[in-house]
């Protein structure tokens, strides 16, 4: 049987041509998994670049402290058989522990300045310079909360410890000041493994058990800057020059002081000890609470690599809406479009 003259043959009907467009689409698939594979690459190395600068610049800024440390004897008593009069006898063995308390009132004062200056090729790393300023006062630490007998304690043996991170970006001295008296900080053997320690002189409490404390530290840092918030009220403002902070931590910025402009960014926290679920005092441990830091991150709001990625998530949405179009303007004007044509036009959106 002999086809009709007036017949179309199957691949000029718009079934084939749907299928060829289809399929063409999805071929296209293979240089969009390419062009993503390439953005990854390019975005992991720029996480490499940062992790590089950052290591040697300074890292996250966070503060646990300052705590006052105290030691007071424990005497433990075991009973042992005298094999010579074959009775039990009592030997005390004594040994020395340490109780922690956290400050009455506890107020930081940090300026970041953001710093330019670190840029390695095309990429830009967020560094900054922070100044943070600490005042606050202890009051008479409560030992019978603890079950504590005052005889036993070491008064004259008392020093303040401050847990930080990024310790060897610290610029200056560390100093402290205890009243009227000046004291240095002194870095330790590491017993925890977030943050560094920091511990002062030893000073006197016998006479004077009530503390006022003043101290000063400087760092270069990287990404953020955030406290624990030790003190029985602990209050915190952060300024800065930077554009784009984002406020991070389970306590939330004062909203009524909080401001963001094209010059930088002013926050203010206030945190009670009805605000947070642990205690002012601790016997023999600290507990860990890098969990209860609150502060501000500074972030980069537009990132190349980050923008691209999103964009090729949509390539085959986009590529699959554009033939739609050619098609439909094909099909309804009878305009003649070579597969070729849509061939080009994919591969160019794939660039783009």
């Amino acid at each position: 049987m002999e086809t009709p003259e007036n017949e179309i043959p199957f691949y000029q009907t718009t079934t084939a041509k749907i299928i060829m467009v289809g399929l063409l689409a999805l071929f296209l698939l293979i240089p969009l998994s390419y062009v993503q594979s390439l953005i990854e690459e390019r975005a992991d190395r720029k996480k490499d670049v940062v992790q590089e600068v950052t290591k040697s610049w300074g890292t996250d800024v966070h503060i646990y402290g300052p705590i006052l440390r105290i030691p007071y004897l424990v005497y433990d008593q075991t009973t042992l058989l005298n094999p010579a009069t074959n009775k039990q006898e009592i030997s005390t063995t004594k040994s020395t522990a340490y109780a922690y308390f956290f400050p009455e009132k506890l107020d930081f004062k940090s300026k970041i300045q953001k710093d330019n200056s670190l840029k390695r090729g095309l990429y830009n790393v967020v560094v900054f310079s922070t100044d943070i300023n600490c005042v606050g006062t202890f009051s008479t630490p409560n030992f019978k909360k603890l079950q504590i007998d005052e005889a036993n304690v070491l008064w004259n043996q008392a020093s303040i410890l401050v847990k930080t991170t990024n310790l060897k970006s610290s610029k200056g001295n560390l100093n402290l000041k205890v009243n009227e008296t000046n004291l240095t900080f002194e870095s330790k053997e590491n017993t925890d493994k977030y943050f560094d320690d920091l511990e002062s002189d030893v000073f006197d409490l016998t006479e004077n058990k009530n503390l006022k404390f003043q101290f000063q530290m400087k760092y270069n840092g990287s990404n953020s800057v955030k406290f624990v918030p030790v003190g029985k009220n602990t209050t915190a403002s952060i300024d800065s020059d930077w554009q784009n902070p984002s406020f991070e931590g389970i306590f939330s910025a004062n909203t009524s002081s909080k401001s963001i402009t094209k010059e930088g960014f002013h926050a203010d926290w206030n945190v009670s000890q009805v605000n947070r679920p642990f205690s002012q005092e601790y016997s023999e441990f600290l507990p860990q609470l890098n969990e209860y830091l609150f502060g501000v991150k500074l972030i980069e709001t537009v990132d190349e690599y980050q923008q691209n990625e999103r964009a090729s998530k949509y390539g085959f949405l986009m590529i699959g809406l554009t033939f739609l179009i050619f098609f439909l303007i094909q099909t309804i004007s009878k305009i003649s479009i070579h597969i070729f044509q849509y061939g080009m036009i994919g591969l160019a959106l794939v660039l783009f």
